[in-house]
C-alpha cells in the first residue's frame, strides 16, 4: 500500500523579514488573521499526507506551539524535530528521516511558503518515474531574482542555480520550494554537517547518476509566494484581499467572516464605531476594533485583538 508523508521546514530565521522575525518565527507570522504555516499544512493535508513532521530551531518553543495548534485544527498529528542550531534544508530532512523511511513518497515543503495549487501532480510524478526525488517547478517569475532549475527534454533536472555539468537544450524554471523525496536522498545527507538539498545534495546525486525529476505545475498553477521580504509579505495579503489569489479551502482566511459590500470581511466579534469609515478590501479579524472617526482601508487587515483608535 502506498504511504505518503510530509515534512514542513520551519527552522529558518527569516532574516529578510526582520524585525518581524525577531519576535515571530517566519512560518508563524500573522497572515490575514491566521499563521502563515496554515497554508503549508492545508496543502499537505489536501494531498492526503498520513504523517506530518516539522523541524524547528529559531524561537523553537513558539514555532512548535503554533504548529501543533494549527495541525490540530486540521486533524493532523505532528512530529516535531528540534534543532539546536540551524542544519539547512537537508539537515531538517535528516532530523525526520523516519518519516521518509516509513513512506514510498514524502512531500517536503517550506513552512513559510504559500502555494494554492495541487501537490498531487508532483506526488504522481515521483511515483511514476521512481526518481530519487521530484521538484515542483513553476515558470520563472517576472519580478524578483530567483535561481533557476534547468531541465532536460526528458523531464529531469540537470542543473540547479548554476550547479551541475553544462549541457545544451535545457529549459529554465522556478522552484516552488516543494519536493517529493524517496528514501534514497538520505544516503547523500551527511550526519553532522549543515547542508542544503538544492545546493549540496541534489548536485551530488545527479553527479552520481541518480535522477531528480521535474514536475512542471499544470496551468493554471495556482498562486505562489515565498513571502520572503516585507514587500512580498504585504503584496501576498493584498492579493488575497483583492481576490487575485484564491486560497486553499482549509486555509481560507475569509471562511468564518461576514462579507459586506466592497469586500469588507468582518468577524462577528469585531467592533466598528458608527462614525468610522471602512473602504474595502478590508479584513477585521476576531476581536478587532475600529474607533470613532477612524478610516480603515483599502487593502488593510486588522489582526486578532488589534485596535485602531479614534
Amino acid at each position: 500500500m502506498s504511504v505518503l508523508n510530509a515534512l514542513l521546514l520551519c527552522a529558518g530565521k527569516g532574516e529578510r523579514l526582520q524585525p518581524l522575525t525577531t519576535l515571530w518565527p517566519k512560518p508563524s507570522l500573522p497572515f490575514l488573521g491566521m499563521p502563515l504555516v496554515r497554508h503549508a499544512l492545508a496543502a499537505v493535508a489536501g494531498v492526503g499526507a498520513q504523517n506530518v513532521g516539522m523541524n524547528v530551531s529559531h524561537l523553537s518553543a513558539l514555532m512548535e506551539e503554533i504548529g501543533r495548534g494549527e495541525a490540530n485544527q486540521l486533524g493532523l498529528d505532528l512530529l516535531v524535530s528540534r534543532e539546536v542550531s540551524p542544519c539547512g534544508t537537508a539537515g531538517g530532512v535528516r532530523g525526520l528521516a523516519k518519516l521518509l523511511r516509513a513512506a514510498d513518497a514524502t512531500v517536503v515543503m517550506n513552512g513559510d511558503t504559500i502555494f494554492t495549487g495541487s501537490l498531487e501532480p508532483a506526488v504522481a510524478a515521483q511515483r511514476r518515474t521512481n526518481a530519487a526525488a521530484t521538484m515542483l517547478l513553476l515558470p520563472l517569475p517576472q519580478r524578483g531574482h530567483f535561481n533557476s532549475v534547468e531541465v532536460d527534454a526528458d523531464g529531469y533536472v540537470r542543473r540547479i542555480a548554476g550547479l551541475g555539468a553544462p549541457c545544451g537544450g535545457l529549459s529554465s524554471w522556478h522552484f516552488a520550494g516543494i519536493h517529493v523525496l524517496s528514501e534514497a536522498v538520505l544516503d547523500f545527507i551527511p550526519r553532522d554537517a549543515a547542508c542544503d538539498l538544492n545546493h549540496d545534495v541534489y548536485p551530488a546525486m545527479i553527479a552520481a547518476g541518480h535522477r531528480i525529476a521535474a514536475c512542471i505545475a499544470p496551468s493554471p498553477a495556482g498562486y505562489w509566494s515565498d513571502v520572503g521580504t516585507p514587500r512580498r509579505y504585504l503584496a501576498a495579503q493584498a492579493d488575497f484581499l483583492e481576490a487575485t489569489a484564491l486560497p486553499l479551502e482549509r486555509a481560507n482566511p475569509f471562511m468564518h467572516l461576514e462579507e459586506s459590500e466592497g469586500r469588507v470581511f468582518c468577524h462577528s466579534t469585531a467592533r466598528i464605531a458608527s462614525s468610522a469609515t471602512i473602504v474595502g478590501p478590508v479584513l477585521l479579524a476576531a476581536g478587532a476594533t475600529v474607533g470613532d472617526g477612524a478610516r480603515v482601508g483599502p487593502r488593510v487587515a486588522i489582526g486578532c485583538g488589534a485596535s485602531v483608535g479614534p
